[in-house]
């Protein structure tokens, strides 16, 4: 889940003398705190490695992996990114009355112009006649129910950015 997510965020230009350089980034995410237990997949501590590539344009909006479509926003070195009700799923193939969503918030802080640092908030939640169903079905099987969140830290750096 935590992938999928920053995986569509992106970073912004920088001021106060850091300006953040687009190019390939190694991310990793760290889970610090996580309501949803099994549900999400994600265990406290788990730590989930991965590629991907930021480009900043000059108008402040970024791109990542390609997606330009985030709403992600560079101010001085903070890029922000809030995903809000993001479709996840519906019971309508169960005939159900529901749809799961979810909201995501990112920031991250440049300290140099190749390495940032932030967090990841996810929540994930129903909506519709059945939620209290599910619910109860969600806990039998997974031991938590929606609403929950869980909370990442955040690292990104440029492995072959040239000397500063």
């Amino acid at each position: 889940m935590q992938k999928m997510i920053l995986g569509g965020c992106a970073l912004l230009v920088g001021c106060g003398g850091v300006t953040p350089m687009s190019g390939d980034y190694a991310m990793t995410i760290t889970v610090t705190t996580n309501t949803c237990g099994e549900l999400s997949g994600e265990e406290v501590g788990e730590e989930e490695s991965f590629d991907t590539t930021i480009v900043f344009n000059e108008d402040g909006s970024v791109v990542i992996d390609g997606d330009d479509d985030l709403g992600c926003v560079l101010e001085g070195a903070t890029m922000t990114c809030d995903i809000l009700g993001e479709e996840l799923g519906t019971g309508e193939e169960a005939g159900m009355d529901y749809v799961l969503t979810m909201d995501a918030a990112i920031s991250l802080e440049w300290d140099t112009s190749t390495t940032a640092a932030g967090e990841q908030t996810t929540t994930l939640q129903c909506d519709g006649a059945d939620c209290d169903a599910l619910n109860e079905m969600l806990l039998g099987e997974y031991g938590s129910t929606l609403p929950c969140s869980s909370t990442s830290n955040l690292t990104a750096e440029m492995p072959d950015a040239p000397a500063e």
